[in-house]
């Protein structure tokens, strides 16, 4: 038999999940030391998330002394963009046109399994351009966890990750939200100057992003 001389390339495809693992594993890298300092102080569990197609993908978890894992099993857990606090911060720094056409494609599961209606979210959107957090929008699976999520933004302000916890409704008292407010506000910040390391807008936007926290 002749000598086979046909070449063989890499398809994009393949470049693009390498791309792709390797900016996850970037964001889990800076990520980490911040859940930890989260988990260490408020005793919860802390999550990353990052925005698949429709979907959210938990890539990282830290667990205080009271872990629990709500809408996700564990690292590599999928939950749709609309279900809670991580992805609806996530999708509310979305295009407009991105809103619709996800919240279009996902709200038949939203209501059907887990009774979110389109009203709710959006109403719970609005409030996160407004304050910069998400509270989540509860649902009937899981009526007694609540949290609190704030997205991770690129120098275009794009979303690229969201950081969030999970906990049980009575864990989390007033004053314990608002101080996890600011401390999510300043964790995500520190990741963000990861992100984005020779932007000098990213220090200014923390500025700003504390300061609307903290009011």
């Amino acid at each position: 038999m002749g000598e086979d001389k046909r070449s063989y390339y890499l398809g994009l495809t393949f470049l693009t999940w390498g791309a792709t693992a390797s900016n996850r594993s970037h964001l889990r890298e800076l990520a980490r030391p911040s859940l930890l300092r989260l988990a260490g102080q408020f005793g919860d569990s802390f999550f990353l998330f990052v925005p698949d197609g429709y979907d959210v993908v938990c890539i990282e978890i830290c667990d205080g002394d009271y872990p629990v894992r709500s809408y996700t099993r564990g690292i590599g857990g999928r939950v749709p963009l609309g279900l809670g606090q991580a992805s609806i911060a996530i999708l509310a720094h979305m295009s407009r046109a991105e809103q619709d056409e996800i919240i279009s494609h996902n709200l038949p599961i939203l209501e059907k399994e887990y009774g979110i209606e389109r009203e709710r979210l959006l109403t719970e959107l609005q409030q996160v351009s407004e304050s910069g957090f998400a509270r989540g929008t509860g649902s009937r699976v899981l009526p007694e966890y609540t949290g609190l999520g704030v997205a991770v933004r690129d120098r275009n302000d794009h979303p690229v990750a969201a950081i969030s916890c999970c906990v049980l409704t009575s864990r989390l008292s007033e004053n314990k939200r608002e101080l996890m407010k600011s401390k999510l506000a300043e964790e995500a910040m520190v990741i963000m100057r990861g992100v984005n390391p020779l932007d000098p807008m990213v220090g200014r936007a923390s500025v700003n992003f504390l300061s609307n926290a903290l009011s």
